[in-house]
C-alpha cells in the first residue's frame, strides 16, 4: 500500500487497489492491535540464539540447552553461502519460535559479518526479479521443471552420485565455495578420481555432472577467448621484447604457430609432465619432416594419438609456407636449426628439457598480459578455437575445417579426400 501511495501526485487522485491490497490491510489490522506506535518489539533483548553454516558440510543452531545440526544434501551443497547462513535461522525460528512470542530475540550469526548481503539484497545469486516490467519469477518453477526433465532418470541418479563425490572431494581439501568452478579445480577433481581408479568414462560423466550443476545455478561456464591472427601478432611482439634466451623464444613461437595453423589441441603436442613422455604416444623428433632440406615449403607432422584417436592409428598434418611473418614452416625451421637432432620429445627448451603444457600456458598468459589482454580468459584450446574462427571468416568449407580440426561430430566428413597441395595452401589463407 505504501508503494501505491507513492504513485499519485495530487490528493484528489484516485488509487486503484491491486490484488495484494486486501492481504496488506488484513496484516495491518492484526499488527495494529499489539503495536505500541513506536516499535513492535521491546527495546530490551529478552533472549538470544546462535547459528552457523559451513559451505561444504552443513549448518546448526544453539538456543539455551537445545541445539540441532543439518548436513547438506547434494542438491543444496552448491547454494550460495549467504543462503546457507539463512537456513539455520529459519529452522531455528520454526523449532523454537513458539517460545519467542512477544520477545526481542538476538541472533548471533557469523554470516551477518562475513556476508554483508544478509543485511542487503545483494549476494543472493543472479537476480530473477522484474525485467522490463515482467516478473519472471512466475516462470521459475516451470524453468526448473524443464531443466530437470531434460535429463533421463538414470542420468539424474548418476549425476547425484557424482555430486556427492564432488562434495566429498571439496570437504577433504577444504574447498569452501567451489562454484563457479574453474578449469584448475576440474583438473584436480579429475586427478582425484583417476587416483581412486575410476574409469575414464566414469570421470567424464562426473565432470558433466559438475557442469550441469553449474548451469542450474545460473553460472555460465568460463568462455575461452580465441587466439586470432591479431592476437598471434601481439604475442610475437611480446616474445621479441622478452628476456627469454633465443632457443626458448624460438621453441615457444614454433609451438604457438603450429598449434594455430594445425588446429592442434595442446595435449596433442605437449605432455603434462616430463615424466609422462613416451615416444610411442607423444610428438617426437622423428614425427616431423620437411619436403626439402635446402628450401622447405611443406612440413608434415605425424600425430600418433589424439583425443578422438587413442588407438595409435595416427594422422598426418600438413603445413605450408604463408609468405608472411606468421609462417609455421619458417617457425619450425628456425626452431629445428637450434634444437639439433637429439631424440626425445620434439619440443625442447635451450637446456634440452621437454616443454610441458603447463609451462607453455604459463608463458602464453605472461605474454598476453604484457600485451594488455585478459590473460585469464585464454587457454591452450584458444589456438584451436581461433583457427576455426578465422577459417570460417575466410570462407573455408565446413568439411575442410572439420578435416583440419579432426572433429568427429560429423564423422562422414572424415572420408572426404582433400588433396595435399590444397591442405598445404590453406596455411596461406589462414595467415591473411
Amino acid at each position: 500500500m505504501s508503494d501505491l501511495l507513492k504513485q499519485h501526485r495530487k490528493a484528489y487522485h484516485k488509487i486503484r487497489l491491486n490484488r495484494e491490497s486486501p492481504s496488506d490491510l488484513q496484516w495491518w489490522s492484526i499488527f495494529s492491535t499489539s503495536w505500541n506506535g513506536v516499535s513492535y518489539l521491546s527495546a530490551q533483548t529478552t533472549g538470544e540464539f546462535s547459528t552457523d553454516a559451513s559451505g561444504t558440510w552443513g549448518c546448526g543452531a544453539h538456543y539455551k540447552d537445545s541445539w540441532f545440526q543439518l548436513q547438506w544434501e547434494a542438491n543444496t551443497f552448491y547454494l550460495p553461502i549467504v543462503l546457507k547462513e539463512l537456513l539455520p535461522i529459519v529452522v531455528a525460528t520454526v523449532v523454537w519460535g513458539s517460545a519467542w512470542q512477544a520477545q526481542k530475540i538476538l541472533c548471533h550469526c557469523s554470516g551477518s559479518q562475513q556476508n554483508p548481503s544478509l543485511n542487503t539484497r545483494r549476494g543472493l545469486g543472479n537476480s530473477t526479479g522484474p525485467v522490463n516490467g515482467l516478473d519472471i519469477t512466475r516462470l521459475d518453477s516451470a524453468l526448473q521443471g524443464y531443466f530437470h526433465n531434460c535429463l533421463a532418470p538414470s542420468t539424474h541418479r548418476s549425476y547425484d552420485c557424482a555430486l556427492r563425490r564432488f562434495n566429498s572431494f571439496c570437504v577433504e581439501y577444504s574447498i569452501l565455495d567451489p562454484f563457479p568452478v574453474n578449469e584448475k579445480l576440474l583438473w584436480y577433481f579429475a586427478t582425484k578420481l583417476n587416483n581412486d581408479d575410476l574409469a575414464p568414462q566414469t570421470i567424464k560423466v562426473y565432470l558433466s555432472a559438475v557442469q550441469s550443476m553449474q548451469l542450474s545455478l545460473g553460472l555460465l561456464c568460463p568462455r575461452r577467448m580465441p587466439i586470432t591472427v591479431t592476437v598471434l601478432r601481439q604475442i610475437q611482439t611480446e616474445i621479441n621484447r622478452s628476456s627469454e634466451v633465443e632457443p626458448d623464444r624460438l621453441a615457444f613461437w614454433a609451438i604457438a604457430t603450429v598449434a594455430f595453423f594445425s588446429f592442434f589441441r595442446l595435449g596433442e603436442m605437449l605432455v603434462g609432465t616430463e615424466a609422462e613422455y613416451t615416444a610411442a604416444s607423444h610428438l617426437s623428433w622423428g614425427d616431423v619432416a620437411v619436403d626439402c632440406n635446402s628450401a622447405a615449403s611443406l612440413v608434415k607432422i605425424h600425430l600418433r594419438k589424439s583425443k578422438c584417436n587413442q588407438f595409435g592409428a595416427g594422422a598426418d598434418i600438413l603445413l605450408g609456407r604463408t609468405g608472411c611473418v606468421l609462417c609455421p614452416v619458417a617457425a619450425i625451421l628456425a626452431y629445428i636449426s637450434q634444437r639439433g637432432r637429439s631424440p626425445g620429445h620434439f619440443f625442447l627448451d635451450g637446456e634440452g628439457k621437454t616443454i610441458t603444457k603447463p609451462r607453455f600456458i604459463t608463458q602464453l598468459r605472461g605474454y598476453l598480459k604484457s600485451a594488455g589482454l585478459p590473460s585469464d580468459q585464454f587457454a591452450g584450446h584458444s589456438f584451436r578455437i581461433g583457427a576455426a574462427t578465422i577459417a570460417a571468416q575466410v570462407g573455408m568449407e565446413d568439411s575442410i575445417i572439420q578435416t583440419l580440426g579432426r572433429w568427429h561430430s560429423a564423422a562422414f566428413l572424415q572420408y572426404i579426400h582433400t588433396p595435399h597441395d590444397r591442405l598445404a595452401a590453406l596455411s596461406v589463407s589462414l595467415a591473411k
